[in-house]
């Protein structure tokens, strides 16, 4: 698809939610499950470690997408391949074709240079420009937030069409697109970039929040279903899903203190990561967790404990299911690919 769109800001009636305080640090839950009757458990696939930068991306046939020590990598049927034409290159977006956006900097003796990149049946394509995707539309066409010319409050996304940039308008960011090109991101405000906003393919619609609070839009389907976070102070917050209009928040994990939705998928199952008291006062630990048919839970208790994961956080989750997740493996940190079991 093409996206060649004006926006204009539209904002909707807020509405009362509930948060829970928001989790800091990082470390794991812990433990692993046993079949329950009703309950959806996973098969673990090993991915492997050395990975680098902010997440991997998972695309609709289980194909990761990211960055490791040698740069931007696939990672399909078990076998990881270097997709970036040097280290210095991270994928960043993936779509259900299995299309690849990303970053690459060239260094040189006086400065370094940035690229935009796509990646499409093994044919790379490179264009000058700062930014690192956050969604792919088409091999030649890709959503970035890049640096406005008047500080902080001008910056924008684009979208970028064989190298030609598309500027959308000044103060959003996207964190997230779907298919349709539909986005979720956050509006700036006074404080910074921390109002929600949903692009429908023409108008940039605030999410329904209360007064007084902080939200990101950090993940979106393909109906336009939104997840993130919502934050009422520095040490409150809470996981949402937005809906037809609607903000909903999740249920928390049992035991957590903190929620933070990362993915969403066509069947509104959430994935993300939870924030678990520690034996240590006032520290927690994140713990990757999934959210379907109204039940909230943690991604360890739904593979076996003999697997030898704890899983910290949950990146992506695709149309089937599946999710990519990272965390320790018998001491050691990686990622692996969970497969629900039939």
């Amino acid at each position: 698809m093409r996206v060649h769109i004006t926006c204009r800001r539209e904002i909707l009636p807020a509405l009362a939610l509930a948060a829970v305080p928001l989790f800091a640090g990082c470390g794991g839950g812990g433990g692993g499950g046993t079949s329950t009757p009703g309950v959806q458990m996973y098969t673990v696939t090993d991915l492997g470690t050395g990975f680098e930068g902010s997440g991997l991306k998972l695309s609709d046939t289980g194909v990761v997408a990211g960055q490791d020590t040698t740069g931007a990598i696939l990672i399909q049927n078990g076998k990881r391949t270097t997709i970036g034409s040097s280290r210095f290159t991270g994928a960043t977006a993936i779509n259900a074709a299995n299309q690849v956006g990303g970053w690459r900097t060239n260094f040189t003796p006086t400065g370094f240079t940035q690229y935009v990149f796509t990646w499409s049946n093994g044919v790379l394509k490179e264009w000058p420009h700062d930014g690192a995707p956050v969604g792919i539309l088409a091999s030649d066409q890709v959503v970035l937030n890049v640096l406005g010319t008047s500080g902080t409050a001008s910056n924008h996304v684009i979208v970028l069409t064989n190298g030609v940039p598309h500027a959308f308008a000044d103060g959003y960011q996207a964190q997230a697109v779907n298919s349709a090109g539909q986005m979720a991101g956050e509006r700036y405000t006074l404080t910074g970039f921390d109002a929600a906003y949903f692009y429908n393919g023409s108008t940039n619609i605030d999410l329904p929040m209360p007064s007084g609070v902080k939200s990101f839009a950090i993940g979106i389907n393909d109906s336009g279903d939104i997840t993130g976070i919502i934050q009422s102070s520095a040490s409150v917050s809470s996981a949402f899903i937005y809906k037809q209009g609607t903000v909903t928040t999740l249920p928390a994990v049992p035991g957590s203190v903190s929620m933070y939705g990362r993915a969403i998928n066509n069947s509104d199952q959430v994935v993300g990561a939870a924030a678990m008291p520690t034996s240590t006062v006032n520290s927690t630990a994140n713990a990757a967790f999934v959210y379907q048919n109204g039940v909230t839970a943690l991604l360890d208790s739904r593979i076996p404990a003999s697997d030898g994961w704890t899983l910290t956080d949950a990146t992506s989750i695709n149309a089937r299911g599946q999710i990519v997740a990272q965390g320790m493996h018998n001491g050691v940190e990686g990622a692996c690919l969970l497969t629900p079991v039939q």
